[in-house]
């Protein structure tokens, strides 16, 4: 069965086909073994590209049409067998060319391994031959020996020209051998064809010596079929006369030693970039290689979906998606130069529109001539380390506020005690004269001054025992739900009409183990506190619920502080809330923003000193103009004999 571009050329051009046979003096049967003969596509294509580039034609042009001008030229001195010379000498002595193929398949097989060759006619008279070979040289996988050349005319196909070859020698990075070369060396010289160029060229030298043969009396169609089947001959004995017997006696073992190297090389590189690939896939760390200015990404890891949330594979088709990551306040952090190792952190806004903080180390990699050529980078999410980072500052300005109000604690307990004591001396001794005193004595108001100042320096001693926690106190174990019914009454009564006073408390809680006395005060102390805070009324709010862990605003008694289950009080209000300054100090003992005269500022600490004296925590929110919030912590205790008071 014969091939279809035959039988295309039978329908079209069987006439022209059997002269072409008969004037090279070959049989019909030679047709039988068309293998890698020019196709009726290829025949084609050339005509009708040639055609287009040149004419900007959009088919075959007719016979008349100036584009075969050239071509009728190149066959009215190529149209005698004399004159086509050595080129009819290889044909005849081939025979058979399946003879041919079968001596030939394994090295241009081998050949083509490492060879690329391309044929393109510029215009008619000007054809262009590149001709690439990746040679395996022991040191350099990635060599590459391109050559470049250039036909000035057609028609000395006939006499076996000589061409002009650029010849340029590179090497490649052997991870991305497609891209730009890291150095390379060019130089020219002039070389007597051989393979290359001999389906496109001879196509086009047949058609010109056909339409020279033959004239217009065939259509065009036809005409490219015949020079199809002309070219496909001529490609084969030009092939065997000039490169065949070469290829055997010196380029054979060349190219088995160039296809071993290669080999062993691409072996080597296969497995290097094996364990490259195990490397990137093993680290938390995103690895990335790019251009200079990122514009084209060459390999990502797969980390790089984690740390900049974008699929690996979408970021190379699409580099502007890790662009569009960044978030507003950085847009030129991946655009900046990169002459050296540089180090960047910068946010970006993930899918999901979260920030995420990344920190990111660039290297630049240079080519032979001193130019970065590709940057190499390391980025990963640091989002989580600044958390933690920030949290451990937190915790540590806690333990550093605790260490302070510790160090006050143990002051004020000291000069408590002492003032306490001399307290006892000065009211025992006032209470002993105002006793003696005789009837209407101009005394008595006097003494009866005297002992309401010590009472009032005595309930000042027992604040400040209560902050060092020094106080006695008579801990029970108590329902917190009925301590804080109990106390809705006093608080109603304190802290006036104009604020709305509101309870969110659930029954069965749990027990904790206190003073009652110190749960008041606590409680009392709170709602005075709130109260100043709203001078134009406002509303106040407890609430109580149990907790696994104690308010991650709560200031511990000792590092470590309490643990187990905590019932947890929240005290808010809508006042006039506080600046970060005055929240810094608001446990301490004598701080106060009241005016002069209208406050102790031993409120708080002293609420400060029973919660933990009781094992808890406090501690405390607020913005200014937003309301603040108390936060105490106290464990929990399981014993069910509670005290109901």
């Amino acid at each position: 069965m014969l091939p279809i571009w035959l039988h295309s050329a039978r329908v079209h051009g069987e006439e022209t086909a059997t002269r072409i046979l008969r004037a090279i003096g070959l049989t019909p049967e030679y047709l039988q073994n068309p293998g890698g003969w020019v196709s009726l596509d290829a025949a084609h294509a050339w005509v009708s590209e040639t055609a287009r580039d040149v004419y900007g034609l959009t088919g075959l042009p007719p016979m008349d049409h100036p584009f075969y001008n050239f071509y009728r030229e190149a066959g009215r001195q190529g149209a005698s067998r004399e004159a086509l010379g050595p080129l009819w000498h290889a044909i005849r002595v081939i025979g058979d060319p399946m003879a041919f193929y079968s001596l030939s398949t394994s090295q241009v097989k081998k050949f083509n391994l490492v060879t690329q060759t391309r044929v393109v006619e510029k215009e008619p008279g000007m054809t262009v031959l590149s001709f690439s070979m990746l040679d395996g040289h022991k040191d350099n996988p990635g060599f590459c020996h391109n050559r470049m050349g250039y036909l000035e005319n057609i028609p000395l196909i006939w006499g076996l020209p000589r061409a002009l070859v650029f010849h340029e020698q590179c090497m490649h990075d052997p991870l991305h051998p497609s891209d730009a070369c890291v150095y390379r060396v060019v130089y020219k010289d002039v070389v007597r064809l051989k393979r290359t160029a001999l389906m496109g060229m001879l196509t086009g030298a047949a058609l010109g010596a056909l339409s020279h043969a033959f004239g217009a009396g065939f259509d065009s169609l036809g005409l490219t079929c015949g020079a199809g089947a002309l070219g496909g001959l001529l490609a084969a004995g030009w092939f065997q006369l000039f490169y065949h017997r070469r290829f055997h006696s010196r380029d054979t073992r060349h190219y088995d030693e160039m296809i071993t190297q290669f080999d062993s090389r691409y072996t080597e590189l296969r497995d290097s970039q094996e364990r490259f690939a195990q490397l990137t896939h093993a680290i938390d760390e995103a690895f990335w290689l790019c251009s200079p200015d990122r514009s084209r990404i060459h390999y990502v890891s797969p980390a790089f979906e984690t740390v900049f949330d974008v699929d690996p594979v979408r970021v190379i088709d699409s580099p502007q998606l890790w662009n569009d990551r960044l978030a507003p306040e950085n847009p030129d952090v991946l655009t900046a130069p990169v002459d050296k190792l540089r180090e960047y952190t910068y946010e970006i806004i993930d899918s999901q529109n979260q920030r995420r903080t990344v920190n990111e180390r660039v290297y630049p990699i240079f080519d032979s001539r001193g130019g970065v050529y590709r940057l190499a980078g390391v980025s990963r999410d640091i989002s989580e380390i600044i958390e933690t980072k920030k949290e451990l500052a937190a915790s540590v300005e806690r333990f550093r506020q605790t260490q302070k109000l510790e160090s006050l604690g143990r002051l004020t307990g000291g000069i408590a005690h002492d003032f306490n004591n001399m307290l006892t001396v000065i009211l025992g001794y006032s209470e002993i004269i105002q006793d003696n005193l005789p009837p209407h004595s101009p005394l008595a108001s006097s003494i009866a001054e005297v002992i309401k100042a010590g009472d009032s320096a005595a309930s000042l001693t027992d604040q400040l025992l209560a902050f060092s926690r020094k106080q006695l106190v008579e801990p029970r174990v108590v329902d917190p739900c009925h301590l804080m019914v109990r106390a809705q009454n006093m608080l109603q009564r304190l802290i006036g009409e104009d604020i709305t006073l509101e309870f969110n408390i659930t029954e069965g809680l749990g027990f904790i183990r206190i003073d009652p006395v110190q749960m008041d005060q606590v409680l009392v102390n709170l709602a005075v506190n709130a109260r100043d805070a709203m001078p134009t009324g406002g509303v106040l709010r407890f609430s109580m619920e149990t907790c696994d862990d104690p308010h991650p605003g709560t200031v511990e008694s000792q590092p470590g502080g309490a643990t187990g289950e905590y019932l947890c009080i929240s005290v808010r209000d809508t006042g006039t809330g506080m600046d970060q300054a005055t929240i810094d100090r608001i446990f301490e003992p004598f701080f106060t923003t009241k005016e002069e005269g209208k406050g102790t500022g031993l409120g708080l600490s002293t609420v400060y000193g029973i919660v933990h004296q009781n094992g808890g925590r406090i501690g405390v929110e607020s913005t200014l103009r937003g309301g603040s919030v108390f936060h105490i912590s106290l464990p929990l205790v399981r014993e069910r004999d509670a005290v109901t008071v």
